[in-house]
């Protein structure tokens, strides 16, 4: 899924046009493994969260860059901690809107 709003850009390579666009123009792919950590269940047991991932039917996928780099999706900065943990799945349809 990629999200472009006004000049603005969140993809699976990244955040904002120039770095987006620089991935593109080097042949850079967003999709890669997924690992439990993508899964963004943070709030739940190890255990849950290991049978949550061996029931997905796809490993992989083009999961948006999150944390505070640059180029990467930072959610803090839109949804404090309590909204985030209500709404870890639709959070970039909430920005977006």
């Amino acid at each position: 899924m990629i999200l472009i709003a006004g000049l603005g850009m969140v993809s699976p390579l990244g955040c904002g046009v120039e770095t987006t666009w620089n991935r593109l123009l080097k042949g850079e792919c967003g999709i890669r493994s997924l690992t439990t950590d993508d899964l963004k269940m943070h709030s739940f047991d190890r255990e849950t969260q290991l049978y949550t991932y061996e029931q997905l039917s796809s490993k992989v996928a083009a999961v948006v860059p999150c944390g505070t780099k640059p180029h990467e999706f930072n959610e803090e900065l839109w949804l404090n901690s309590k909204v985030y943990k209500k709404l870890p799945f639709v959070q970039f349809r909430v920005i977006v809107a």
